[in-house]
């Protein structure tokens, strides 16, 4: 099985480099700072893939009421690796390696509960870990953190190396 995502070193510098990248273009809103904390979380991430794919781009499908916030959409500028990135902002959501649910889409339990192939689901409504989701993005005393939902990555078969998971917030079994 191949995946998507590697063991790296570096991944606490690379974590804590997200915010001082933010700030150099000025303030940042919440929403970019969620999308760079995702992403950041993503790249960590190994996420199963089919046999014998050649290298393409990580695709992350947004789900979000209307337009995606434009700090989602300028994901598409990232690279992971030598792979760039795709965003697909809906209103299908399939061959995901990642699915970010945006607190403004409405029916975000019953998409949770679809099947799919194994994606990382991102989240920043609230109970989203509560509810199946697998990283809740929050903010706690002025600053992005996020929860992690174990059994909803195990049973996608999707890892996160302890190095991730000792920043989380909290960690769920």
């Amino acid at each position: 099985m191949l995946c998507r995502g590697a063991r790296r070193s570096g991944w606490s510098a690379a974590l804590l480099l997200v915010a001082p990248c933010l700030f150099a273009q000025g303030v940042p809103d919440d929403a970019a700072i969620k999308a760079r904390v995702a992403m950041a979380v993503a790249r960590f991430a190994e996420i199963p893939m089919e046999q014998d794919v050649a290298p393409r781009p990580l695709r992350l499908c947004v789900a979000a009421r209307g337009q995606p916030p434009r700090a989602l959409l300028e994901l598409a500028r990232e690279k992971i690796g030598a792979n760039g990135v795709e965003v697909n902002p809906g209103p299908v959501y399939v061959a995901c390696d990642v699915l970010y649910v945006h607190s403004s889409f409405p029916d975000w339990r019953r998409l949770l509960a679809e099947p799919r192939a194994p994606a990382l689901t991102v989240g920043d409504v609230p109970g989203f870990v509560a509810a199946g989701g697998m990283i809740e993005l929050v903010i706690d005393n002025d600053s992005v953190r996020f929860d992690v939902n174990l059994a909803a990555l195990r049973q996608q078969r999707i890892r996160l190396p302890s190095q991730v998971l000792k920043l989380a917030r909290q960690v769920r079994n």
